[in-house]
């Protein structure tokens, strides 16, 4: 198998037999990430609570077990959890302010991984993990958006 520059390892390696449609997915998920953090700075809500803090400070924890695995599965399983942590703030936030989140976003980013795990080449935990679990998550939160909204019209 081809090698893609990359120290010399197979693509197997890189994309765990998802494939470039996976791997780029999850490098635009990141990037996407990355935008929302630092926009956050300017335009995000200033009600941190001592729950946010403390979910923000395990998840960094989470990071350098993560990184000190030896078991690339078990790697995506632990990145997975980490990732699953940062939705609580969301969903206390969508709680009590439904009308703040855009909801074609969220409908947009349970719909991508969606197509992401249709697209792979092979199926495994490596491959399927994140980008299940990143759909569910998705689609209880705009589920819940939608709840909230009609809670709220309806008081």
């Amino acid at each position: 198998m081809p090698t893609l520059g990359l120290s010399g390892a197979s693509p197997k390696v890189w994309f765990g037999g998802g494939g470039l449609v996976q791997a780029g997915a999850m490098v635009a998920y990141a990037l996407c990430a990355f935008i929302v953090f630092i926009l956050s700075f300017w335009y995000g809500t200033k009600d941190i609570t001592k729950g946010d803090t403390i979910l923000l400070i395990v998840a960094l924890c989470s990071v350098f077990i993560w990184q000190g695995l030896d078991n690339p599965a078990l790697a995506v399983v632990v990145a997975t959890a980490i990732d699953l942590i940062g939705y609580l703030p969301t969903f206390r936030k969508s709680y009590y302010e439904p009308l703040s989140e855009n909801i074609l976003a969220w409908i947009g980013y349970a719909i991508t991984p969606m197509l992401v795990v249709f697209s792979l080449y092979e199926y495994n935990v490596m491959t399927g993990t994140y980008a299940t679990a990143t759909a569910i998550i998705n689609t209880i939160l705009v589920v819940f958006l939608l709840v909230r909204r009609r809670q709220i019209k309806n008081a």
